[in-house]
């Protein structure tokens, strides 16, 4: 099939449109620089947590060829979260990357600082990903800030977006759904908090998949093998059939977009500092990342 703008193959149809690999990379940088346009970055020290996914990597590739044009120091942090074969093979694909594209990777092992792995945590942790989660937002905030990066990329695309955003509207929490329409937040130094960018916020899962096929990207194409309990699967069909049949990620959050500011703000909680790592917490006593590093991995 032939691209609708040129006489190239096509490698992707997107909203009825073939695109070769030439326009899907213009379609695909204009997605992205529609988030970059609006976010503080130029100058900044930017962390992008890379998984060895094709969401990270897809965005770890595309910001390495931005630097120059909005003109921020890029490094890249990975952590090593002992998953048996997982974790190596994510980590292997990270370094590669990264070599590749001449720029600094950072590797975390979760075994090394906490003496444990997310395997071995799974033994005793039922909501092994939710642990999971919060380990590694912890250890990439806290390597940001001791570290002196203004701002922490992620690799949230649209349909992740869009699931969340269903999973707050389903449980009523709307502080939630205005902080996920969001492209990104504001670093908070006094509260030790870094900042993140959301670059993805316009592009499909599926759009990162084609970025790093056309551009000959290896990523890791196996799930965690602890993602088949996460209670994300069920809307995540939700989501992916929608989109077979409509626009459902991008119209949704659009929307979302211009009711944003109708939406009441979000509460600031009571908080103190953790005893434990310094970090702020709205537990009474020890943060959560703490109390799972304690009560799991100490033991």
């Amino acid at each position: 099939m032939k691209c609708t703008y040129c006489n190239n193959e096509s490698v992707v149809t997107i909203r009825k449109r073939k695109l070769c690999k030439e326009h899907f990379n213009n379609y695909y940088k204009k997605r992205i620089e529609k988030v970059l346009k609006k976010v503080p970055i130029k100058s900044k020290r930017i962390l992008v947590a890379l998984s060895g996914g094709k969401d990270s990597v897809s965005i770890f590739h595309f910001l390495s060829k931005a630097k120059d044009k909005y003109k921020f120091y890029l490094e890249g942090i990975f952590i090593d979260l002992g998953i048996e074969k997982f974790s190596e093979k994510s980590k292997m694909i990270s370094i590669k990357l990264a070599d590749s594209l001449g720029l600094n990777l950072n590797v975390v092992s979760l075994k090394e600082i906490y003496k444990k792995t997310i395997d071995e945590i799974s033994e005793k942790e039922k909501k092994v990903c939710a642990s999971c989660g919060t380990i590694k937002r912890f250890v990439i905030n806290d390597f940001a800030y001791k570290n002196n990066f203004d701002f922490i990329i992620t690799g949230h695309n649209m349909d992740d977006e869009t699931i969340f955003l269903n999973q707050n509207i389903l449980s009523g929490s709307i502080e939630y759904i205005k902080r996920y329409t969001r492209f990104y937040t504001e670093t908070l130094q006094n509260l030790k908090l870094i900042g993140k960018i959301k670059p993805q916020f316009f592009v499909s899962e599926n759009d990162n998949k084609v970025y790093c096929n056309v551009n000959n990207l290896e990523y890791v194409k196996d799930s965690c093998p602890y993602s088949k309990k996460s209670p994300h699967k069920k809307l995540e069909w939700f989501v992916k059939n929608l989109n077979k049949k409509m626009d459902y990620s991008y119209n949704f959050l659009n929307f979302f977009l211009k009711i944003n500011d109708y939406l009441p703000e979000t509460k600031i909680n009571e908080f103190h500092f953790c005893p434990e790592c310094g970090y702020p917490t709205v537990n009474k006593t020890i943060c959560k990342f703490c109390r799972i590093i304690k009560n799991w991995c100490l033991k």
